[in-house]
């Protein structure tokens, strides 16, 4: 049988991560990375509290809150590196490296505390990954890729991989006020880092519905990602989730009107392929 719900909250996860990354990625086009995620984060903490009360949701315990505080700085430090390769312009090979970094930790931390999955889940994984990298990949006459954008992408992955890997660890029944921790820990350190540097500066007015969708979209993610993850497996949460790079360069396309090639074609394909394959228990 399949498990429904596993599969729908990852991609849901990853359908908010796309749409977030791209938001942000074009609001860091005109605005500071550390004040594009201080501005959506606190959008985030303030959407976190509103569910969490909303659904009367009660207070976890302390460790879970401190896993989410750690998740939240990991999430930060994974949020300004890619966000800041996402800036460079060169967002599809950005986004190929950190989706794939984001996905082989949390399932190498799957493999070893809870064995490996079926046989067709693994070819399910083997497939999406292929298939991210084909819909990512840059076109034939991209220029020349920077080493900076690899080494920030690559950053991103580590930091999004131990993110999952975290959020992982909360108790079950519990997501939101875990990650209004997560959200209270990154604003903070934000908070810290934009004061020494002395970079404050409040966003233009018409920036604002592009900053309140990127907070709104990442906690969304987040949440689904909680929510897959407790209904299934660590690692078909990660590697589904982790399909965000499809939405965002799916957005590239309609909004900033890039053509898809037939190698990203495939890739759609392949993708679509492998969710039931990962899908099935």
């Amino acid at each position: 049988m399949f498990e429904w719900a596993a599969i729908l909250f990852g991609l849901l996860s990853a359908v908010s991560y796309g749409i977030g990354d791209f938001s942000g990625g074009m609001s860091s086009r005109r605005l500071k990375v550390i004040l594009v995620l201080l501005c959506s984060q606190s959008v985030g903490l303030i959407a976190l509290l509103i569910a969490g009360i909303a659904f009367g949701e009660t207070i976890p315990s302390g460790t879970t809150l401190l896993w989410g505080a750690a998740a939240g700085v990991m999430g930060w430090a994974g949020l300004f590196a890619l966000y800041s390769a996402l800036a460079s312009g060169q967002a599809s090979i950005a986004a190929t490296i950190s989706g794939v970094l984001s996905t082989a930790l949390p399932v190498i931390f799957s493999v070893i505390t809870v064995g490996w999955p079926a046989s067709h889940r693994i070819l399910g994984f083997l497939i999406a990954i292929i298939g991210i990298i084909a819909i990512t990949l840059p076109q034939r006459n991209a220029p020349p890729v920077d080493l900076r954008v690899i080494r920030l992408a690559a950053l991103s992955g580590v930091c999004f991989g131990l993110f999952f890997i975290l959020l992982a660890q909360f108790e079950q029944d519990v997501v939101f006020f875990p990650l209004v921790m997560a959200r209270a820990a990154s604003i903070s350190l934000m908070v810290i880092v934009i004061s020494v540097r002395r970079e404050w500066h409040v966003p233009a007015r018409t920036l604002w519905p592009l900053l309140v969708l990127t907070g709104i979209m990442d906690m969304a993610g987040n949440a689904f990602f909680v929510l897959a993850e407790q209904s299934g497996r660590l690692d078909i949460a990660s590697v589904l989730s982790s399909l965000y790079p499809v939405v965002t360069v799916g957005l590239a396309f309609m909004i900033l009107k890039e053509r898809p090639t037939r190698l990203q074609l495939v890739g759609i394909v392949l993708i679509l392929g492998a969710i039931p394959l990962i899908a099935l228990n």
